[in-house]
């Protein structure tokens, strides 16, 4: 059975789930997930020998969530890793395994902290190497030019100034979208992630918000 720790890691506290006993193994979940997403691994790793420490990244679940966006860059997100390791494993590198947004988190880590990984896997999301093209444009690409449904969508809005987001009303604004349409944006999360576009005929009527997106 996994028991549960906060684990101060510079600014922020991760909770981890942690089984077993030996060379550390930590697994990163994607979105929109936590630990609970590899409880079906904990019992192998752990009876292999190992210690399988399952965390929560920062901004899910039991860990902290800052509130600035900016604190959720991969150099956070892999420092977050890097000094876990460093807190449950001080004198030797850990295994770290990523699934889907925790891959490039696992390929980041192994990166920019090579002392502190001994080996990296990526489960659904490979390592392609350094981005030729920013993240807008592969959702362009792959989503919006295809008429395919990404919830990533919502979080595109806001020019940029100088490498920062300019506006965060348009950051505000997705997250009451996805408040007021829970139904509709989780539905559509699920069937865009499973390829699929929602039916516009299915959808529940949604609610007005008045001038919200006219807003300055």
């Amino acid at each position: 059975m996994s028991n549960f720790h906060q684990v101060q890691v510079g600014q922020v506290a991760l909770r981890v789930a942690l089984q077993g006993g030996g060379p550390l193994v930590v697994m990163v979940h994607g979105f929109p997930e936590s630990w609970y997403s590899w409880r079906h691994q904990m019992d192998p790793i752990a009876a292999a020998g190992f210690t399988a420490c399952a965390i929560d990244v920062r901004g899910y679940g039991g860990s902290d969530k800052p509130h600035e966006v900016e604190a959720y860059s991969l150099e956070h997100l892999s420092g977050d890793v890097a000094g876990l390791i460093a807190a449950l494993s001080p004198d030797k590198p850990a295994v770290v395994i990523g699934h889907d947004w925790g891959a490039p988190i696992a390929w980041t880590t192994a990166l920019v902290h090579p002392d502190r990984v001994r080996a990296v896997a990526g489960l659904s999301v490979p390592y392609t190497g350094t981005p030729q093209q920013s993240l807008r444009e592969i959702v362009e690409a792959v989503y919006t030019s295809q008429d395919r449904f990404s919830h990533l969508h919502s979080f595109r809005g806001g020019r940029r100034r100088g490498g920062r987001v300019r506006s965060r009303r348009a950051r505000g604004a997705a997250t009451l979208l996805l408040r007021l349409e829970r139904r509709r944006s989780g539905r559509g999360l699920a069937l865009g992630q499973a390829g699929r576009r929602p039916n516009p005929a299915a959808r529940p009527r949604s609610r007005p918000l008045a001038g919200l997106a006219h807003r300055r």
